[in-house]
């Protein structure tokens, strides 16, 4: 746990002043944090002079420090069926995956619509880069890849490494699961971006009671400072109990207005899912 300085906020009449956590350095490039939280007080000075003081307690996401997430998407191979896809996505591609070194956990995410911007996303755990890294050059890996042009177009195939918060840790079997491959704004830097995806989307989010669950998966910071480019900046997960009436609340809007200052909507790509656990 790292503990966060409180933050004086000042709220006068007929004006809003909004401030946040003065971030330590040190903590702000550490990667080993698994939650931090902080206070903010705020007081409200009313046209007559009159004040009244809160204090908030707030928290990042939890993040899982102990394994390390690479995610992958792609549509499926042009002359197969949707149905023929899935089935040998979910029958028989597992039987070479499973026996990657080192693996520790593989869920397949099935669209399904049929003509969505993904046909699927895979997403494997290692426990950190150095495992992952292990399996390069190794048989089992050869075998993954000589199976995956059998039911899905390599080509248009994208992946990235990332660290995995959660957010919201509700029930991962409440609701209809919804992946998001998301793009920042070109105006929000990496490591800002990810600032204000997890630490202020965050907690909107977790405001809204329909989303019992919500992961973020930051695509890691090596590949930025490298000079190159990720295929998306983030994998969201968020699992939704009743579409109409999240969608439709108040707080569903406020997430809504602050996605639309930092995340390109234009190159985002969004879709319903159906997780399948693969038992290793």
């Amino acid at each position: 746990m790292g503990d966060f300085p409180a933050v004086q906020g000042e709220r006068q009449a007929g004006a809003v002043r909004q401030g946040e956590p003065q971030w330590p350095g040190a903590l702000k490039e550490c990667h080993k944090a698994a939650r931090w939280t902080w206070t903010e007080t705020w007081t409200w000075v009313s046209a007559g002079g009159s004040r009244y003081t809160a204090r908030f307690e707030c928290s990042t996401g939890l993040r899982d420090e102990t394994v390390i997430k690479q995610a992958t998407f792609f549509k499926r191979r042009p002359d197969l069926a949707p149905a023929e896809f899935h089935d040998y996505w979910r029958n028989r591609h597992p039987e070479v995956v499973c026996r990657l070194p080192g693996l520790r956990r593989y869920v397949q995410n099935h669209a399904i619509a049929d003509d969505g911007p993904f046909d699927g996303i895979a997403e494997v755990w290692f426990d950190d880069t150095a495992a992952m890294r292990a399996t390069v050059g190794t048989p089992e890996l050869e075998a993954v890849r000589a199976d995956e042009p059998n039911f899905l177009d390599v080509a248009g195939m994208g992946s990235l490494i990332t660290d995995e918060y959660v957010i919201k840790d509700g029930a991962p079997d409440t609701g209809d699961k919804l992946m998001a491959l998301v793009f920042r704004q070109a105006q929000h830097a990496p490591e800002r971006f990810f600032e204000l995806y997890r630490d202020q989307l965050g907690p909107l989010v977790q405001a809204v009671a329909g989303i019992p669950r919500y992961e973020q998966a930051h695509c890691r910071m090596g590949i930025y400072r490298s000079g190159r480019t990720p295929p998306c900046d983030a994998v969201a997960s968020l699992w939704i109990a009743d579409r109409d009436t999240t969608f439709a609340s108040p707080e569903m809007a406020r997430v809504g207005a602050f996605e639309g200052t930092i995340i390109d909507f234009a190159r985002t790509q969004v879709g319903f899912v159906e997780a399948k656990d693969i038992p290793l």
